[in-house]
């Protein structure tokens, strides 16, 4: 048996690594950068050959865990909870990743809060990792009103870089003196790529920027000036809310205004200039499914296709799949490559995260199918044709109400045979909740 198990083993390392090269989703466990000693290789071997589950909670604090990243032998969890005067202040908490227990080397007692406006709202929505440090991505409220906020931090104690920006923080403001909003951070080409909005009057628009991994600063190779801005509609949504990149490309989501409707968009730039890639629907796909508010909330890829889903008005689950190189739609799935379901028409049900993993489809969300509250709601479906794969929780659908208020999954990540899944539970304030469940058939 233990024969067995080692063996096992170094196939998981193996088929780690090569993972975190097949999909940016599926995060890195190693990096030049990250120097491991003989001690914690063992340790860390002999911990992977008793890996177990686990569910965790860090309760009442408030807000929601909006964004994870997987590492080797950590979990990141970065959002927003709610300070002593019940205003929003950024949060990041380091637990084990294998037993779920908070890093007390980390920040204070494993939690890093920064409450930048205490009579605002600051928000952490998104998190990238080097294998040396973390970089966030939000805003802050310190201007009375949105501005752009990025940190890095030394992954193992949560202490900023001094050589970063000022003291480890970049406080910006795009359009001087208007609200500005920052969602998504990504790695790539040795630089920072930035996903959000600024306010280009009366309305908001798409900016993407890359800024330089040392320093923060600009980098004025990509568009001239570091910048990007996009004419996205006349909303007040209009912003980048999502991003994810490969080694040649940004794939950048979010919501455009064209008239009447907010519609999901699509964009496929180029990660040298941020130019449009015009053999992928001349560089941008808009597609409004209807009256109301529609927006990308998470884009992914594997090796052919690029999968968004968002928000949309009929409170659906739903996501679009797309050529990767072309942006045609796959008809193979739903109704010209728009997948939707709807466990109940009365109630909102959502899609916050897609993982595509190994030809497999994980989706994070919720339904209100209890017909009382909101409950996790993964499941898993097949790539090629999003049919369920029946052996993952109750026949292809897991679904988790740990309290009789709404519950919410929200953002998750893969490593080895698990997937890790933070969420929210509760109202007044709520709890975040990480679970860790095996890969195979969602269980604890």
């Amino acid at each position: 048996m233990v024969r067995n198990r080692i063996i096992w083993t170094a196939w998981l390392l193996a088929s780690i690594t090569w993972s975190c090269l097949a999909h940016p989703l599926v995060q890195d466990t190693q990096s030049s950068e990250s120097s491991v000693d003989s001690n914690t290789t063992l340790l860390a071997l002999f911990l992977l050959l008793y890996e177990e589950p686990f569910s965790v909670e860090s309760a009442l604090v408030g807000g929601t865990p909006n964004a994870i990243y997987c590492a080797a032998d950590a979990i990141y969890i970065a959002g927003y909870d709610d300070n002593t005067s019940g205003q929003h202040e950024w949060r990041l908490e380091k637990r084990s990743r294998y037993t779920g227990q908070l890093d007390t080397n980390f920040g204070s007692n494993g939690v890093v809060t920064v409450d930048a406006s205490p009579s605002g709202h600051d928000e952490l929505n998104d998190i990238t990792y080097d294998g040396a440090y973390l970089y966030l991505a939000g805003w802050d409220d310190v201007q009375g009103h949105p501005q752009w906020r990025i940190e890095k931090r030394l992954a193992s104690n949560g202490a900023l870089d001094s050589a970063f920006g000022s003291g480890g923080i970049i406080q910006y403001e795009p359009v001087s003196g208007q609200t500005n909003y920052l969602h998504a951070i990504e790695l790539a080409a040795g630089g920072i790529y930035l996903g959000g909005s600024s306010y280009q009057g009366p309305f908001q628009q798409w900016q993407l920027e890359k800024r330089n991994l040392t320093n923060g600063a600009l980098d004025t190779g990509f568009n001239g000036t570091g910048i990007v801005t996009a004419n996205a509609g006349n909303g007040t949504q209009s912003r980048v809310f999502a991003m994810t990149v490969d080694d040649t490309y940004i794939y950048a989501g979010g919501a455009h205004q064209p008239g009447g409707n907010l519609a999901w968009r699509l964009d496929k730039r180029f990660l040298s200039d941020g130019s449009l890639e015009s053999t992928f629907a001349t560089g941008t796909i808009i597609d409004d499914a209807g009256p109301g508010a529609e927006q990308i909330t998470s884009v992914s890829f594997d090796d052919s296709f690029v999968y968004v889903s968002g928000s949309e008005p009929d409170g659906e689950i739903e996501f679009h799949k797309y050529n990767r190189i072309t942006g045609t739609p796959d008809a193979s799935v739903g109704t010209s490559g728009h997948f939707t379901t709807n466990p109940d028409p009365s109630g909102p049900d959502g899609l916050n995260q897609m993982i595509p993993y190994n030809g497999l489809l994980y989706l994070i969300g919720h339904d209100h199918a209890n017909l009382t509250d909101l409950q996790w709601r993964i499941s898993l479906r097949n790539a090629s044709d999003a049919s369920l794969v029946t052996t993952f929780g109750q026949n292809g659908i897991l679904q988790i109400d740990p309290t009789t208020s709404d519950d919410r999954a929200i953002t998750g990540c893969i490593m080895g045979q698990y997937i890790f899944i933070a969420g929210s539970t509760g109202t007044s304030p709520t709890t975040w909740r990480l679970d860790k469940r095996r890969l195979s058939d969602g269980s604890l």
